[in-house]
Parts: structure tokens; C-alpha cells; sequence
């Protein structure tokens, strides 16, 4: 995101953080959660598309505000937290135990 960010993002958001760059951090993470999730979780399409793009949302938001190299950090541990809190809810929901 930075790379393309450094180089065709003019318009800022917060900080040095580009609307460009923003807009590939969402787009790559939004691809990647969703191809995971395709070929490794038990989900259907629809839920597998729609917890991406939740997924790659908060990830992008973490990304945006959190200073410096802080995102390297805590993007993975919160998406991660987050897919595991839905995925425990929803099994509860379902009348499973996790």
C-alpha cells in the first residue's frame, strides 16, 4: 500500500497515509482474507465475501491510524481476534460448543 501510496497518492488522509494507499491496503486485504477464507474455511461464498470485506475494513482502519510500524503488529492480532470472536458467536448462536 505504502508503494503505491508514495507514488500516485496525492490526496491525504491522516498523516502521510494516502487515499491511494488506503484504497490498496483495503483492495489487497479484502482479495487475500477472501481467498483464504474460500480454500480454508468452512463458510459459504456470500459469508466468505461479506467477513472480508468486514475484515479488510477493519484491517484498513488499523492501518490508517495507528502510528509508524504499530500496524505490523496489531493488524494481524485484531483481524485475527475479531475472525475468532465471529466465528465463536456464531457457533454459540448455531447451538455448538467452540
Amino acid at each position: 500500500a505504502a508503494v503505491f501510496g508514495h507514488r500516485w497518492g496525492k490526496a491525504k488522509l491522516v498523516g502521510q497515509k494516502t487515499l491511494v494507499g488506503t484504497l490498496t491496503m483495503f483492495l489487497t486485504s479484502a482479495v487475500v482474507i477472501f481467498l483464504v477464507l474460500t480454500f480454508a474455511g468452512p463458510h459459504g461464498l456470500l459469508t466468505d465475501m461479506l467477513l472480508a470485506l468486514g475484515l479488510a475494513a477493519l484491517a484498513t482502519l488499523a492501518e490508517l491510524f495507528l502510528p509508524g510500524g504499530w500496524d505490523n503488529l496489531f493488524i494481524p492480532l485484531v483481524v485475527s481476534y475479531v475472525y475468532y470472536g465471529w466465528h465463536w458467536l456464531t457457533n454459540i448462536a448455531a447451538g455448538g460448543v467452540f
